[in-house]
């Protein structure tokens, strides 16, 4: 998304105002202006371009794509949303309502398989070996230990839980009250 301002026919103060009020909707801006503004402009770090007028068609739709494509993020692609919990498997970050939830790495791999995969069954088993690996010796009710860590430390979701299915395993569920 990038803001497009229309500033050929304004007056310093109106550029000034248009710049303090778009810069809090954190999105790019481009700014187009007349001549006599540059130097105005250029002290404004929120102004991703400008374009000075005269120019044409061309220019402004390559100067648009150009803003997008530098403030597209390729982490943002990898993220993992379900409700208000988002997990970044670049820098296994997770957040819950934009608050950052500190996990283990096991309850984080098992909190990211769920959310990768909601409302699909996971048995117990199926879990041992998906983040313990095959050769992990223990019972199945290490699982359900984890399970209980992550259920706590998620409490505010209000949006989203982990169920237990009864003798089968556990499951990610996104409910439509928040």
């Amino acid at each position: 998304m990038v803001a497009l301002l229309d500033q050929l026919s304004a007056n310093d103060l109106d550029i000034s105002e248009c710049i303090n009020k778009c810069s809090s909707l954190k999105i790019p801006m481009i700014l187009l202006v007349s001549n006599k503004f540059i130097n105005l402009i250029t002290q404004y770090d929120q102004i991703e371009d400008f374009i000075v007028s005269p120019f044409s068609e061309e220019e402004l739709i390559a100067r648009i794509k150009l803003v997008i494509l530098k403030n597209v993020d390729p982490q943002n692609e990898n993220i993992i949303r379900i409700g208000t919990l988002s997990i970044n498997p670049i820098n296994y970050e997770v957040r819950l309502n934009n608050r950052v939830v500190t996990l283990r790495y096991k309850e984080y791999e098992l909190l990211r398989l769920l959310a990768s995969n909601p409302e699909k069954v996971f048995s117990r088993e199926n879990l041992l070996n998906q983040i313990w690996g095959y050769e992990y010796f223990g019972g199945t009710r290490t699982v359900d230990v984890h399970i209980r860590r992550i259920r706590s430390k998620i409490e505010d979701a209000k949006d989203l839980k982990i169920e237990t299915v009864w003798n089968v395993g556990y499951r990610l569920t996104k409910s439509n009250t928040i």
